[in-house]
């Protein structure tokens, strides 16, 4: 990942992840992943993520579908 991370950022590239539990994010903040990626870019669901590319692209964002539901904790909070 760390590899990927450095390859993408020399190219230009975003690196953009979805669907990232609990258990990938304490593992990506100990190995200062987290940080290099940014919170930005780390996403619970691929709305989100999506939304993130756009936003990148500077296109507008669109709304979660009504019948998203939360996969990830953390994001209850953010409806």
């Amino acid at each position: 990942m760390r590899d990927l991370a450095h390859r993408s950022r020399r190219e230009g590239t975003l690196v953009i992840l979805s669907d990232v539990h609990a258990q990938p994010v304490v593992a990506l903040g100990r190995s200062g992943l987290y940080d290099e990626l940014t919170e930005e870019n780390i996403h619970g669901n691929i709305d989100d993520a999506l939304n993130r590319a756009r936003q990148y692209l500077g296109l507008e964002p669109v709304g979660r579908p009504e019948f998203a539901t939360p996969t990830v904790a953390r994001e209850s909070k953010d409806r």
